[in-house]
């Protein structure tokens, strides 16, 4: 039986948590099967938990115990004790109970994706040098998983996703080499499956963008080769140059993103639930985005209140 571990897909892109940090959160996460808010631990049996091993190197340990006095300092989890040597704690994770993440009233939404135990481990016991690097990379393969959609759609495949690598190196800070490389590995490991296109988006203005790959877990591979194909289809300038639609559909595209985005305003005024699931909600975002961007100057007076999308983790407010 594969066991699953559930994390907030805004732990996976949180920048103030250094991978130490998330690597421990992952590892007390597991523990929250049982039925129990305190959990005496220690630093090995972490180690464990999330390399599958039961001896490991001194480094996965040290960098566990630094992991969990990060979270307490962040008042992420609670250290109620602690022997001298700092590697075996009673610890309160209230906070990281799943049921406390989504208030009764769904006003205080959060989402969530699940990684497989099995996934960590292999991820860890990837390279010998894992210490330093595949921390880092369990901790990317968690955003990764957090960029695929949750629900099937009307223009969304449940469980792929469509993220540009700019995108993915502006969300995790770092350089657009490591991303590649770090999907690179994922894709060695066969963990994810990507589907690359070899064409591309021209717009009415004339500028000219590759298709984003198409990526998901290795498993719905099968999936994520429709997905890509549909994606080019629709969207690819070489397999759609002989109609005269790029034009046309940019802005029918906007002008209907424009009106859903009106319907939302509306009914936040009047004290009324989003009528859109969270994907939909994405693309309107990242729509009015690109609005706002192409009339920020000449136009101002019709830029778009984007704070209304506040409440979820792709909403950016710099």
């Amino acid at each position: 039986m594969i066991k699953t571990v559930f994390i907030q897909d805004k732990w996976a892109i949180n920048k103030t948590l250094t991978t130490n940090e998330y690597l421990s959160y992952l590892g007390l996460s597991m523990l929250l099967r049982k039925n129990l808010i305190e959990h005496y631990v220690n630093s090995h049996y972490l180690a464990y938990l999330l390399s599958g091993l039961y001896h490991v190197d001194s480094k996965l340990t040290n960098a566990i115990c630094n992991g969990v006095d990060g979270l307490a300092e962040k008042n992420l989890i609670t250290i109620v004790h602690k022997n001298n040597k700092n590697d075996e704690w009673i610890i309160n994770l209230a906070q990281l109970k799943k049921e406390n993440w989504i208030s009764k009233d769904n006003s205080n939404k959060k989402f969530y994706s699940t990684i497989d135990e099995i996934d960590i481990h292999k991820i860890l016991n990837y390279n010998k040098n894992y210490y330093t690097k595949s921390i880092s990379l369990v901790k990317f393969y968690s955003y990764l998983l957090s960029t695929l959609s949750k629900t099937n759609g009307t223009n969304w495949t449940k469980g792929v996703g469509f993220t540009s690598i700019g995108e993915m190196s502006d969300n995790i800070c770092h350089s657009t080499k490591t991303v590649s490389q770090y999907l690179k590995q994922l894709e060695e490991m066969k963990l994810i499956f990507i589907y690359r296109s070899k064409d591309m988006i021209k717009y009415s203005s004339g500028e000219i963008n590759m298709i984003t790959h198409t990526y998901g877990k290795y498993t719905d591979k099968e999936v994520i080769i429709k997905a890509g194909r549909e994606h080019d289809a629709n969207y690819g300038h070489n397999t759609k140059k002989e109609m005269k639609r790029i034009k046309k559909d940019v802005g029918d595209k906007t002008r209907g993103y424009s009106q859903m985005y009106s319907t939302i305003r509306k009914r936040l005024d009047k004290g009324e639930n989003i009528p859109y699931d969270y994907d939909l909600c994405k693309d309107i975002y990242f729509a009015m985005v690109e609005f706002n961007k192409r009339y920020e100057k000449e136009k101002p007076d019709r830029l778009k209140k984007l704070s209304i999308f506040s409440e979820y983790d792709f909403y950016n407010d710099d």
